[in-house]
């Protein structure tokens, strides 16, 4: 069987055996020299709750890890929700529980808007962007129902239905910061938009990571996307940089022209995944390329399916896919090797987008089995469900143990055919 794109996203119910693969800039060094199996693996993906950190259906105990954001020391409380962050854990995760070593956040993109063409949706507890695009430094950031919004959204409505404020209400001049999976050419799929400053200064700081294009040495001009950097300035270049290097500018913007002030590479310069020859690798994240005469492109990481890569029928949801659904935008966790650079797939997972969506008080509430009732429908609540706490006085950390009969509550949810019910993707208190 086989379903449209849209979909197709992935959900992030991702619970995996080994800790996913990658980093929120698409590259990280895999095991720290520790090759093949045994080894600890840093897990790639968006934060979904504190209390500890959740990433990717697995808890990791927090209480002796190190905290960095864009390589400067931070605590945990100083990290959101959507975030993508690389986790790396003190040994192997083989469940759902794990103790992190470190916990490291590098924005994609920090800049001011240019333009905003996201579609909203409102219903009658929240709006939600449907689709579109905020371009900001030359990067189209796209975003849908699973981009997280910090700053920039109050989810009440007025008593017409209207939206008080929405995602739409970003304006240009705005100051932004973006996570999420970036192809290194100018298109990022966000997982988290956090609006900084509104009607920031021109002159305000930008940071922006991708891969070198139209490389100007004479001029000491290059592109990352459509947006022309000038380096003539910089304090910091790498010796290497040419095109298709993976850097970090930081700068301001100059009628149009970002004015480098450093550049820095990015891991090994390569956009994709850093390991040693024959390291195992899982890497979750968006097709930015799709699937070709065998290969596909991951995160900007290159992809080989072959023979032996098992891919079709889902284990939570039971949807038969293929490789014609490999289509950019779509998520999905790739478990492989690597050869030569090469991710090399032993398996490809798909799963499906939320397609329930209760709205209503809390009826009932399981704590065994992390189960409530909305609207006359049981849901689970797991390690991977999206919890959002917008009630008043609400804090970082909000658990399952902190919802009481009567809250009143949007749940996002999908029928698992592992469960044999509705499995929440997303829970947001009001």
């Amino acid at each position: 069987m086989s379903i449209p794109p849209q979909m197709k996203l992935v959900a992030t119910a991702l619970v995996s055996v080994l800790a996913l693969f990658g980093c929120s800039d698409a590259s990280v060094t895999a095991g720290g020299g520790c090759g093949g199996t045994g080894c600890p693996v840093p897990s790639s993906g968006s934060i979904t709750n504190f209390g500890s950190i959740y990433v990717n259906g697995v808890r990791y105990d927090t209480t002796s890890a190190t905290f960095t954001h864009n390589g400067q020391p931070v605590t945990e409380s100083q990290l959101e929700r959507g975030m993508v962050v690389s986790v790396l854990p003190e040994s192997v995760v083989l469940g759902s529980n794990a103790v992190a070593a470190s916990v490291d956040y590098a924005s994609i993109l920090t800049g001011l808007v240019e333009a905003n063409s996201v579609t909203v949706a409102v219903d009658p507890l929240r709006c939600l962007a449907t689709g579109g695009a905020i371009t900001a430094i030359g990067q189209a950031v796209q975003v849908n129902e699973e981009t997280l919004f910090i700053n920039a959204i109050d989810p009440l409505v007025d008593s017409v239905g209207a939206a008080v404020s929405c995602y739409d209400g970003i304006g240009i001049d705005d100051r932004i910061e973006v996570s999420g999976f970036s192809d290194g050419h100018g298109s990022i799929f966000a997982t988290m938009v956090r609006l900084l400053e509104r009607g920031a200064a021109t002159t305000s700081s930008v940071e922006l990571s991708g891969v070198v294009s139209l490389f100007d040495e004479p001029n000491m001009l290059f592109n990352i996307g459509t947006q022309s950097i000038d380096y003539s300035a910089a304090t910091q270049v790498p010796a290497a940089l040419a095109d298709g290097l993976y850097v970090r500018v930081n700068g301001t913007m100059d009628a149009g022209v970002l004015r480098a002030d450093s550049l820095l590479q990015e891991g090994d310069g390569d956009i994709g995944i850093e390991g040693n020859e024959d390291n195992e690798a899982e890497l979750y994240g968006v097709v930015t390329q799709p699937y070709s005469s065998g290969y596909f492109t991951l995160n900007g990481q290159r992809v080989q399916v072959t023979v032996d890569t098992e891919l079709g029928e889902d284990e939570d949801d039971g949807i038969a896919l293929g490789v014609a659904d490999l289509v950019a935008g779509t998520r999905v966790m790739v478990d492989g090797h690597l050869v030569d650079n090469l991710l090399v797939a032993d398996e490809l997972e798909f799963h499906a987008q939320a397609s329930v969506e209760l709205q209503g008080t809390v009826q009932a509430l399981n704590p065994l089995t992390t189960t409530l009732s909305v609207a006359g429908q049981s849901v689970t609540l797991n390690a991977s469900t999206l919890m959002i706490d917008e009630s008043a006085g609400s804090d970082h950390i909000f658990a399952f143990s902190e919802i009481v009969v009567g809250d009143s509550v949007s749940v996002d949810a999908y029928n698992s055919i592992a469960t044999g019910g509705l499995v929440a993707t997303r829970l947001e208190r009001y």
